[in-house]
């Protein structure tokens, strides 16, 4: 499937010549050509299409019940105990319960969203990803997202169907994230009254919370039998007006589902084939979540710049971007990522690379000056509690960024399996409180130096070094003290790592 999005600007203007001028994406392994003007009627009334796609991106807190009546639907919350009332939060539908809005996510325990359609629909569609909470009080949740149809108003009338996302595509990390997929109740009529879409009720505990953020329904779909079937999302970014700002630098942002993968790469020749564009190398920055933005300082110095977005197909390794209490580093350790333990360093890590080349690091934080690396194992060191390693590749980072999770590409970066991944500097978070886990990310400075935090970055590919405990002369690097006992902490931060 082909489609050319196009966006050209110039150093003095914006241009939106629909007929001639086009920005490209990717997705995954498929370019999608849309023209602009397609897209921006999808986001107000999706007239280009014959189903109705409603993302609520009012502002967070915003009570969205009869804010789309021009569209054909109305919603609420009829779970007992809520306000009764469906909220925007950060582009994602929500309920409260306790009084406050505190993640764009919920569970049917507090809340559930109510989707009333003034003319009966054929197809109905939510896209949902799953969420696994800080901490479980209870055996291994699987509450599942699900979707409900029926043929009345208001979840009343005949019962149709119910269609859930299989256990199997729920995450099962703590804080962690599943894919997202869309949950879809197709009828063999069009005499969809009403949904209901939320997470399963938890037993036994916590349970998973679920995201859901683009309603989709059609009544000109022609079906035979009442079927809930769940495919993988392969959505359409949602591009907003961009703007330049002083210093003439180009900034352009986007809607998107959360935690995305995505670079910007640019050229002035739109006609070249998409190995010969440039990566961004400021990258993407998400703002909030699925809110994502861009600047190129060196707009000006073309007379046209093509944008296109790539998502990447790649593996992500590495820890989870969400992080709670969480800042970065005053002083710049070294870090290798789930190699901690309390009793002295390990000679495996719970977080192990696969075979391929780095696309892009990954990580949660602001301002930025590290190094990622890729460590090979070699062998114990020459006291207790030593372990050595050797440098098989690595890449420097530093730039500024407003805080959220930034993506900047990687080049160069090959890896086998089997690799630990570290890096030395500061900028990605991680949690403030007491961890010391075992394989946690244990956090080293320089030996040399004891109780200052601070680690010389290890030298480039072949550099062999040990690793030890606090303290430990004879190592290269040790333990930072545990004064907060948070020698093994979580950072937020991963790669992608493609074939």
């Amino acid at each position: 499937m082909k489609t050319k999005f196009r966006l050209k600007f110039t150093a003095s203007r914006l241009s939106t010549a629909i007929s001639e001028n086009t920005i490209e994406m990717k997705v995954a392994s498929t370019i999608f050509v849309l023209p602009l003007l397609c897209v921006l009627i999808i986001a107000a009334s999706t007239r280009c299409a014959r189903a109705t796609l409603i993302q609520p991106s009012d502002p967070s807190g915003t009570v969205i019940n009869t804010n789309y009546t021009g569209l054909g639907v109305t919603f609420s919350d009829p779970v007992p105990g809520s306000d009764g009332n469906i909220y925007a939060n950060n582009g994602c539908f929500y309920t409260i319960s306790g009084g406050a809005v505190v993640f764009p996510s919920m569970i049917a325990n507090s809340g559930a969203v109510e989707a009333t359609f003034s003319t009966p629909q054929t197809s109905v569609s939510i896209n949902t990803t799953p969420v696994g909470l800080f901490e479980f009080l209870g055996t291994n949740p699987e509450n599942d997202p699900f979707l409900e149809a029926f043929s009345g108003p208001n979840a009343t009338g005949t019962f149709l169907g119910q269609v859930v996302l299989p256990f199997a595509d729920m995450p099962n990390i703590v804080q962690g994230f599943g894919p997202t997929n869309t949950l879809t109740f197709t009828s063999g009529s069009a005499n969809i009254g009403s949904v209901i879409f939320s997470e399963q009720p938890a037993t036994g505990g916590q349970g998973y919370t679920g995201e859901f953020r683009v309603l989709s329904f059609n009544n000109n779909l022609t079906g035979n039998n009442p079927t809930g079937v769940y495919t993988p999302v392969e959505p359409t970014p949602l591009f907003r007006k961009p703007i330049i700002l002083p210093g003439r630098i180009f900034q352009g942002s986007f809607d998107y589902f959360p935690r995305a993968d995505v670079r910007v790469l640019l050229t002035t020749d739109a006609s070249l084939p998409s190995t010969s564009w440039t990566v961004l190398g400021s990258g993407v920055t998400e703002l909030s979540p699925g809110q994502y933005q861009f600047d190129d300082s060196q707009a000006i110095n073309s007379p046209y710049r093509f944008y296109r977005l790539l998502t990447q197909a790649g593996t992500y390794v590495g820890n989870t971007l969400t992080v709670t209490n969480s800042g970065s580093d005053g002083a710049p350790p070294l870090v290798v990522l789930g190699e901690y333990s309390p009793s002295g360093p390990l000679a495996t890590s719970a977080i192990n690379l696969p075979a391929g080349s780095v696309e892009d690091v990954k990580f949660y934080g602001n301002n930025y000056n590290f190094t990622l690396y890729a460590l090979s194992y070699v062998s114990t060191g020459s006291n207790p509690n030593e372990q050595k390693f050797k440098v098989v590749a690595s890449e420097h980072f530093s730039g500024s960024a407003s805080t959220g999770i930034q993506t900047l590409p990687v080049s160069g970066f090959s890896v086998s399996a089997g690799l630990f991944l570290a890096f030395a500097g500061t900028g990605p978070y991680y949690s403030q409180n007491a961890d010391d886990v075992l394989n946690s990310d244990a956090t080293y400075e320089n030996s040399s130096n004891p109780g200052s935090d601070t680690a010389t970055p290890p030298g480039g590919s072949g550099t062999i070094f040990t690793v030890g405990t606090y303290p430990d002369a004879s190592a290269n690097y040790e333990y930072i003290p545990n004064n907060f006992g948070n020698q093994g902490r979580n950072y937020a931060i991963g790669i992608d790592v493609s074939p």
